[in-house]
């Protein structure tokens, strides 16, 4: 019920819905699933010290059971909070490695939100060539129907940093 009330944009009910579940009481390898999905909504919110110590505890979790696409989700949550709170290079080596993880395992769906972050590392940056290729990648990796959020956010980055770099006709395709 959370993912659903996170992907129609109704994040304060998302996280309030993931603050019933009893992490200890679920079973060891749904706890960095819970966790994760409390620190991807903290992120959202605005809320980059919770997220990341909620993302360091799943990651924690999933390291513990060998879940490799869950530590690397873990892995781009904590590099993206600190990217977003604190602008440093530590955050853009967490989410580097998440993306690399998740494409060597072949979901580039799934790779295509580290990409992303990517992207909005290096336009905080002012790196308005390397975001563009980065959210172009992460456009080509979405492509379908399997996550359209993903695709959106992608999308709307790409098309925002081209009018950061002068396209003209940008702000039209948003």
């Amino acid at each position: 019920h959370s993912h659903a009330l996170y992907l129609r944009g109704r994040l304060r009910e998302a996280f309030e819905e993931t603050q019933h579940i009893d992490v200890g009481a679920a079973p060891a390898d749904f706890q960095a699933v819970i966790l994760g999905s409390r620190a991807t909504v903290a992120y959202a919110l605005g809320r980059y010290a919770e997220a990341t110590e909620l993302g360091r505890g799943a990651l924690e979790r999933s390291r513990r059971l060998g879940h490799d696409v869950t530590e690397s989700f873990c892995r781009d949550i904590i590099g993206f909070s600190r990217v977003l709170c604190d602008g440093d290079d530590c955050g853009l080596e967490d989410i580097s490695a998440a993306r690399e993880t998740l494409v060597r395992l072949g979901d580039m769906v799934a790779a295509a939100w580290p990409t992303t972050h990517v992207g909005t590392y290096h336009r905080r940056h002012g790196g308005l060539a390397s975001a563009l290729g980065a959210y172009e990648d992460a456009v080509q990796m979405a492509q379908g129907d399997r996550d359209r959020l993903t695709a959106y956010n992608a999308s709307i980055n790409l098309e925002f940093t081209k009018g950061l770099a002068s396209d003209r006709y940008a702000q039209r395709r948003l």
